[in-house]
């Protein structure tokens, strides 16, 4: 697992536990995740529904954005959320020998592709970035001014 991967993880699961959620790593050992946040189930409330659950994109590939598309429609979550990890999704494409100048273009793409994969599910989505989770950490800790 890389490290952006893990330390998106991480905050997620911090983030959630500061909001009040139980955070998990994964939503059932049949059906991992890169985490997932429960709260009580409105009118049972000793039961919990996933709340929000994530899914870190650190790849372009198709079928891997497929399978944490997939992944997500199986939890079910009020708001499933796939983060793309730029930062390491441009540091492989640097070390394959992309020029610079095609980095841009080559990443609007890929959320393009993101985009059009999600409008055909009935999940709702959210696309994120890193720097979206970790703005989001930085205001609950009251770290932004």
């Amino acid at each position: 697992m890389k490290y952006g991967h893990l330390e998106t993880q991480l905050m997620f699961s911090r983030l959630g536990e500061s909001l009040g959620y139980r955070a998990s790593k994964i939503y059932t050992p049949n059906c991992p995740t890169d985490g997932v946040w429960f709260g009580r189930h409105p009118f049972d409330r000793t039961r919990e529904v996933p709340v929000l659950a994530i899914e870190v994109l650190v790849s372009e590939s198709l079928k891997i954005i497929r399978g944490s598309i997939r992944t997500l429609e199986r939890v079910s979550p009020q708001i499933a959320i796939l983060l793309l990890h730029e930062g390491e999704i441009l540091g492989q494409w640097l070390a394959e020998g992309s020029e610079s100048d095609m980095l841009d273009r080559r990443m609007s793409a890929l959320k393009q592709t993101v985009a059009d994969e999600i409008t055909q599910s009935y999940q709702r989505f959210e696309i994120w970035n890193e720097h979206s989770l970790w703005y989001l950490n930085k205001i609950k800790t009251k770290e932004v001014n």
